[in-house]
């Protein structure tokens, strides 16, 4: 008996993934049985297919390690370290907005006096650069735990990410209309949480420089795959992840939510009777071919 689809009480995809068929669920899930006694799916990617069916047992099947690892760790009873990573870079997250928050009145003072031409970028970045010593404490002490990896790297992608927005906002205002005292702080918020993301993009890449555990590792691939610019994953020549952070659009963007339907009940039911693969499709077909 084919089912007809309902978006209610249904579980999400793990997350955003190339070739994903959340939006064409409506098309296939009317077209599948009710239920499944063995369900194989060799190309997994996040998940949109294999959580919208019931079965007995479920095969799942992708190519990507990192991908296949987030399976591995949601399904473990030992997941802790993972989702502490993860609650980690939320708490952080928290942190940059507060640092903007308390310091607006500097952030939206120091910005409307480099619009007006009342003082020139290199007054900005000594300015920058004295916030910067001011707040050293406070901005180094977000990686006093978990993800305590070169910590000058992420002040030094502050000054960069400060400087570089500063200057867009102005080459935008030129163009268009000057921006309200919410937008000035908006794109301050960018630059810091550009800036975090960026470290941890240099991190991912730099995992086996930094001996970085499977967990932590993992929780990184999970944030920027969900903060990087219009969901992309692009690796340039030297094989370095190099797409830039979402913009904006990604400040508020509800990662908590996120970490707290990976570690749902529901998802983990639904996760305790499947096999995952982590192969060759071709080899996964081989392996539990009928």
């Amino acid at each position: 008996m084919l089912r007809t689809y309902s978006k209610q009480n249904k579980l999400k995809p793990l997350l955003k993934w190339a070739g994903g068929k959340e939006k064409e669920l409506k098309y296939i899930i009317p077209n599948l049985p009710k239920y499944f006694r063995n369900y194989y799916e060799p190309f997994v990617g996040g998940g949109s297919v294999y959580t919208s069916i019931k079965s007995k047992k479920a095969f799942i099947n992708d190519n990507s390690k990192e991908l296949i690892d987030i399976y591995k760790i949601i399904k473990s009873t030992e997941r802790n370290v993972f989702f502490n990573a993860l609650y980690e870079i939320v708490n952080n997250w928290k942190i940059l907005e507060s640092i903007t928050e308390n310091n607006k009145l500097f952030f939206i003072k120091l910005y409307k006096k480099y619009s007006d031409n009342r003082i020139y970028i290199l007054n900005i970045k000594n300015q920058l650069c004295e916030f910067i010593l001011k707040h050293f404490k406070r901005l180094n002490s977000i990686f006093s735990s978990v993800f305590n990896f070169n910590a000058d790297n992420f002040i030094n992608e502050i000054k960069i990410n400060l400087i570089r927005k500063i200057k867009r906002m102005k080459e935008l205002e030129i163009k268009k209309n000057k921006l309200s005292d919410k937008d000035i702080l908006d794109n301050i918020e960018t630059a810091f949480k550009s800036a975090f993301y960026m470290h941890f993009r240099y991190l991912y890449n730099s995992d086996k420089k930094y001996n970085l555990n499977k967990d932590c590792s993992t929780a990184i691939f999970l944030f920027i795959r969900n903060f990087a610019y219009a969901g992309m994953f692009r690796y340039n020549s030297k094989g370095e992840f190099n797409v830039p952070y979402g913009g904006i659009g990604y400040n508020k963007k509800n990662f908590e939510k996120k970490i707290k339907y990976l570690k749902s009940d529901g998802l983990q039911q639904h996760l305790q009777n499947v096999t995952i693969e982590n192969a060759d499709f071709e080899i996964f077909f081989q392996k539990y071919s009928l």
